[in-house]
């Protein structure tokens, strides 16, 4: 019953146009202050330890280095900084 409850509020969420991410993260929040008998520390807690895996730390740059290379204006000038201190390096 928790989880379909838990999935209407997603879905409720979404359809009043919030984002996926935000509709996910509420929903969540607004489960555990209601619906459960832990404490908001312990989401706190959980989201500092998600911090801490370097594994899904590459998600979020992986999407910050699509949208330079879409762009297309930060990649010369980083060549030409990483040619320039090759030369200077003696490489």
């Amino acid at each position: 019953m928790n989880s379909l409850f838990l999935f209407a509020m997603v879905l409720a969420l979404l359809f009043i146009g919030v984002p996926v991410g935000v509709a996910l993260g509420l929903s969540s929040i607004l489960f555990v202050a209601f619906f459960s008998h832990d404490s908001l520390s312990s989401v706190a807690i959980q989201l500092f330890g998600a911090g801490q895996n370097y594994t899904l730390l590459a998600i979020p740059f992986f999407i910050l280095a699509s949208a330079f290379m879409s762009t297309g204006l930060p990649l010369p000038t980083s060549c030409q900084q990483t040619v320039a201190s090759c030369y200077y390096a003696g490489l």
